[in-house]
């Protein structure tokens, strides 16, 4: 009953606030709420049969869509599916669309742990990275707290040798939507670092800029040594208070190298996009336990190196940014990913779009256990974004926004 008194205060807010509709007869069930003007649609959801015989996995999280065609392409779709807890672990489907119709699907690549964020090269490939590595860890613990708590110590702490199984999460890998030979559809980037990979920004055939969702995690670049060629080259993390980055000459144990040499701890950063005026958005999505709640969106000028606040969330306006994507006009649209504590006090996650000047309007309202994920453009307009709710879960087309 508490559960549908807190839904109905968020959809008054929600009308009251930001010129959207409860139309829920219309919606998909992920939505409890959408602006006037858009409309939205499944694409796919959990258990939708492929073409290859399989079905759609839960948890889908991150989209890049590759034009393929006269109005047709490829969305790959990244599943944030922890290894361990099934026998294909972190995976990407391929869906063949034609008219933003699904025409044709696969399982594409598997094997990995935790798929989160990621990114697509100018040269037409995919950047997805492997989130919380330690969860990856065999345990003989039963409690699953402490566990938790001795596989997060030890991966602080212990430095791994490549070839220690216990290294084998934590990566970036760069994934071909076209295909190819088996090594050519997904190649593991050791030289960006082994950590609790969530987002990767290649702002040119050179240079990776990726963040750490992790609580005292760090930001870190990476600097090709050949262009269009993530192979080789320099990792290096970032030091806030002197506007300067330090080289990592261990990758495999970037996390602990880059506190050793000093670089700035972060309450868990998600997503960092290149806004239209050259500079990086980063999203600091907040941690409750260290007194930081809401979180916010940083601002870093790759130029001068120097980072500012560009946006404070405040808990009622905004809470836990997560993903962030630019539309044409250069507005930032922000996905919440709120704490248990910050929804039961404010509301279901909603993402929002930054005005050009400042104002924050509500684009959509997910339902209660939804989080809005994941989102990227398609052709003629439309945005694809996942609706992460576990076995529930569902890629959304939206329509009216560009």
């Amino acid at each position: 009953m508490r559960g549908m008194w807190t839904l109905a205060v968020v959809l008054a807010a929600c009308v009251a606030q930001g010129g959207l509709k409860a139309q829920a007869e219309s919606l998909p069930r992920h939505l409890s709420a959408l602006a006037e003007g858009l409309s939205a649609r499944v694409l796919i959801q959990t258990g939708d049969r492929l073409a290859d015989g399989g079905t759609f996995a839960p948890k889908n999280d991150l989209t890049a869509y590759f034009p393929h065609g006269d109005d047709a392409g490829y969305l790959l779709v990244g599943h944030e599916i922890r290894w361990g807890t099934d026998p294909l672990g972190g995976r990407f489907t391929r869906l063949e669309l034609k008219s933003n119709q699904v025409v044709g699907g696969q399982m594409w690549v598997s094997g990995m742990h935790n798929n989160c964020a990621g990114g697509v090269t100018p040269w037409g490939t995919l950047i997805s990275g492997e989130e919380y590595p330690q969860d990856a860890y065999p345990s003989a613990e039963r409690d699953f707290r402490k566990a938790s708590a001795l596989r997060k110590a030890e991966y602080e702490r212990v430095r791994l040798e490549p070839g220690d199984p216990k290294a084998s999460w934590g990566w970036a890998y760069e994934i071909n939507p076209l295909g190819g030979t088996p090594a050519g559809m997904a190649r593991r980037l050791t030289a960006l670092g082994r950590f609790s990979h969530e987002s990767a920004e290649v702002v040119d055939l050179r240079t990776v800029y990726l963040t750490e969702d992790y609580e005292g995690g760090c930001l870190y670049k990476f600097v090709a040594k050949r262009p269009a060629d993530l192979s080789e080259g320099t990792l290096w993390a970032y030091r806030r208070a002197q506007a300067d980055w330090v080289m990592i000459q261990d990758p495999t144990n970037a996390l602990i190298e880059a506190r050793e040499r000093g670089a700035t701890r972060f309450n868990r950063l998600e997503d960092v996009k290149k806004g239209p005026d050259g500079n990086l958005y980063v999203a600091e999505t907040g941690t409750i336990a260290v007194g930081d709640p809401y979180g916010r969106i940083l601002r870093l000028d790759p130029r001068t190196s120097r980072m500012e606040v560009y946006l404070e969330a405040d808990g009622k306006q905004l809470a836990n940014p997560d993903n962030l994507l630019f539309d044409r006009l250069g507005r930032l649209l922000i996905c919440e990913d709120q704490f248990d504590e910050n929804l039961r006090a404010f509301g279901n996650n909603q993402v929002l779009r930054r005005e050009n000047d400042g104002t924050l309007h509500q684009v959509m309202t997910m339902m209660k256990g939804a989080e809005p994920s994941g989102p990227s453009w398609g052709p003629q307009g439309v945005m694809f974004v996942s609706a992460l709710a576990g076995a529930n879960s569902a890629v959304l087309v939206i329509t009216g926004l560009d």
